[in-house]
């Protein structure tokens, strides 16, 4: 690879030559512009390409081995490792960016009111947070992390993550900044849950309450930490009352997009077996759904009643207005920013999850008067 035009030096700043190579090199590598094996420039070869000094190249190779990096090598040269982010904490800077990573799966309106907690948080204690959307990728998860710890920030919060990382190796933890975990229940350390069980029991039971013995079920992929606590929750409401669950009645889809709550519930056309309820886990799926069913000829709650998960604020404005567990999702993101900046000052790390609690917000489309 030719690195040369990726690399400018800026010999009238602030910033030492040595530390704007160190950091540009380092950038590269954590973006996967060079790779574990690939060689850099000799140190001559660099010097002449930059303008700068043989000494100044040196010195940033040396920085770069020390961070574990790359090695050098004579004969060899210097070569690219396969660098697990956060391996080396010695070569952190040492002084406080003031920034933060905060990493999400899909620019989604379930986090609008959560992002808000984390920026009214964040601006109190002078952090700045740098919003990352991940897609539920778990390469592009672990390439922002890389590339955020280039940028030396002060910590992360992990939102949701895709990342199985931290999952099979909870000592990798240790290596990183103060991280904090939200809505992500295989992960105890340093982590702050929505009560989403409980939540959807909840809202599952309050559908059966209406004499609804055909709860059907549009729900995310199963696989997914979170919801599989939703689905849990789900299956203990139809416990209770014993109602077999049919999983003829179950549509898995594979994002919170309103189109997926659309295909979701033609997919229960499709079956011809709709049933006479649906909880649904996602706001945004629920409104997609409900879009399928009067488009058909259906009336919600006439023909199919349904519950919901989240309680955005599309929810209160549909007609009709969706029956949704609401979370404190503002609350959580001041929590999660409180927390960090506990870890950032010292503060010790907590081994155990902290939930916060959800309640259900009654409106017309489970069949309920807005004013119950």
């Amino acid at each position: 690879m030719h690195i040369y035009p990726f690399i400018k030096i800026d010999a009238t700043a602030d910033i030492p030559l040595v530390t704007q190579l160190t950091q540009k090199i380092t950038w590269l590598i954590a973006s996967g512009e060079l790779k574990p094996g690939d060689h850099l420039p000799p140190i001559r070869h660099m010097a002449d390409g930059l303008g700068i000094n043989m000494h100044t190249v040196r010195a940033a190779y040396q920085r770069l081995e020390a961070d574990l990096l790359v090695s050098m090598r004579s004969k060899l040269g210097t070569v690219v490792l396969h660098h697990e982010p956060g391996a080396s904490k010695d070569g952190r800077s040492g002084y406080s960016s003031f920034l933060i990573g905060v990493l999400l799966p899909a620019p989604t309106p379930v986090f609008n009111a959560y992002l808000e907690g984390i920026s009214r948080a964040a601006s109190e204690f002078r952090l700045m947070p740098i919003i990352c959307y991940t897609y539920d990728n778990p390469h592009l998860t672990d390439r922002y992390l890389n590339q955020l710890m280039a940028k030396n920030v002060d910590g992360f919060i992990v939102t949701s993550t895709s990342s199985n990382k931290f999952v099979e190796n909870p000592a990798l933890i240790d290596t990183f900044p103060a991280t904090i975990f939200v809505d992500t229940p295989d992960i105890s350390h340093n982590s702050l849950l929505f009560d989403s069980e409980k939540a959807s029991f909840l809202a599952t039971s309050h559908l059966l309450e209406h004499g609804y013995k055909d709860v059907g079920l549009i729900t995310l992929p199963l696989d997914w930490a979170n919801v599989a606590q939703c689905y849990t929750g789900y299956q203990q409401a139809l416990a209770k009352c014993n109602i077999p669950f049919n999983p003829d009645w179950m549509v898995e889809v594979p994002d919170f997009s309103y189109k997926s709550g659309f295909e979701g519930a033609l997919e229960l056309f499709k079956r011809d077996l709709l049933p006479r309820a649906l909880y649904i886990i996602s706001d945004q799926l629920a409104i997609g759904a409900c879009m399928a069913l009067q488009g058909y000829g259906f009336t919600v709650p006439g023909d199919v009643a349904i519950a919901s998960y989240n309680d955005i604020e599309q929810a209160a404005l549909i007609k009709p207005a969706l029956t949704s567990s609401s979370l404190p999702s503002y609350e959580m993101g001041l929590r999660a920013v409180n927390l960090l900046n506990d870890l950032l000052g010292g503060g010790k790390p907590s081994k155990e999850p902290f939930r916060l609690s959800t309640s259900l917000v009654i409106r017309e489309s489970c069949g309920c008067r807005a004013d119950v």
